[in-house]
């Protein structure tokens, strides 16, 4: 699993650091403390930039049909 920073995911993200603080706090990506840091995974982080564009969700929808 590949750890990212704050800034690494802003960066990633196309957003300020601040969003990424906002985010977290709202619970909208997750975190992972190590120590005393606060890292996030890249695994997530993609999960979270897939929703965000409406594909992921859009590819549970249609395997819970095709279940049906």
């Amino acid at each position: 699993m590949r750890l990212l920073t704050k800034h690494q995911v802003a960066e990633i993200l196309g957003v300020s650091v601040r969003s990424i603080d906002d985010w977290t706090q709202r619970g909208m990506l997750k975190v992972f403390k190590v120590g005393r840091l606060n890292r996030y995974s890249l695994r997530h982080i993609e999960d979270f930039l897939k929703v965000r564009r409406g594909t992921l969700s859009d590819a549970k929808a249609s395997a819970s049909e095709a279940r049906k």
